[in-house]
């Protein structure tokens, strides 16, 4: 699955889900319960949205309305002024013009085919095993909560399975990368223990 391909999806749902607040549209896709979460989650949102601009830029596609077009309606959806309100009145999400921009992702795909840029392809986790592997990784949170490990140490278990919990959110958003990220202390950050 490419960056385009994620960014793809994830106007579908919101298409899909339009008639609901948005905030509820985004809990639901981030799989997260308040609003300080999802704003965690939109910053990631953004950042694939800027690199799928630079791949926009890649294949000299810039100028094109239509991609234009996509870049700004994204980043418009981030950005929406009442996360409370839905998106069904919206110009962007009219039939019309949400299958334009449909269309459009589909000429990005054969752009970059055509003029054989490779973009970052990455393997796709089967749905089901995905699913399994996040109901599981809840159960184990929810099991440590209820243990009677010394608080301390469930703090610290908590802490590990959280972050893996917010790395399968952002994987859906932003790939592996983002899930790396998530996971891993960087090489720069200093430990004292």
């Amino acid at each position: 699955m490419t960056r385009a391909d994620r960014l793809h999806d994830l106007l579908k749902i919101l298409k899909d889900k339009e008639q609901e607040a948005l905030l509820k549209v985004w809990k639901d896709i981030f799989e997260v319960s308040n609003i300080i979460e999802v704003y965690e989650r939109l910053v990631y949102v953004k950042k694939e949205i800027d690199l799928f601009e630079l791949d926009i830029k890649t294949l000299n596609l810039e100028r094109n309305p239509q991609f234009q077009d996509i870049i700004k309606s994204l980043n418009y959806i981030i950005n929406f002024p009442s996360i409370n309100a839905n998106l069904q009145n919206q110009a962007f999400m009219k039939n019309e013009n949400i299958n334009i921009l449909f269309a459009s992702f589909d000429m990005f795909r054969s752009f970059s085919e055509a003029q054989h840029i490779e973009l970052i392809v990455e393997d796709d986790i089967p749905t089901d095993e995905f699913d399994e592997f996040k109901n599981m990784l809840r159960q184990t949170i929810e099991d440590l909560h209820n243990s009677d490990l010394a608080s301390s140490e469930r703090v610290i278990f908590l802490s590990i399975f959280n972050d893996i919990e917010k790395a399968l959110s952002l994987y859906q958003i932003n790939g592996i990368n983002a899930f790396m990220d998530a996971i891993f202390i960087h090489p720069n950050t200093t430990i004292i223990i």
